[in-house]
């Protein structure tokens, strides 16, 4: 299975850990460093990003293969 990762950020490129990344109905939260990683069959998705201390963002998102998608919050 393919894996879509990359590193959440903010405006100020700081990491944002705890930030919910979903690809439903698979899911992970990004760690300290705010990096995540997640394995899904291919398929065509939305991928959600979701912390309280943000605006949550939706990016439509076709995986074939092994994707990199950092992601910056904005408050």
């Amino acid at each position: 299975m393919p894996t879509v990762s990359g590193i959440v950020k903010n405006s100020e490129g700081i990491p944002v850990e705890n930030t919910l990344i979903s690809l439903n109905p698979f899911w992970t939260t990004s760690g300290p460093d705010g990096s995540y990683s997640l394995e899904v069959p291919v398929g065509s998705y939305t991928l959600k990003i979701v912390h309280k201390d943000y605006r949550e963002k939706s990016v439509p998102l076709t995986v074939n293969k092994p994707i990199t998608l950092d992601i910056e919050l904005t408050s």
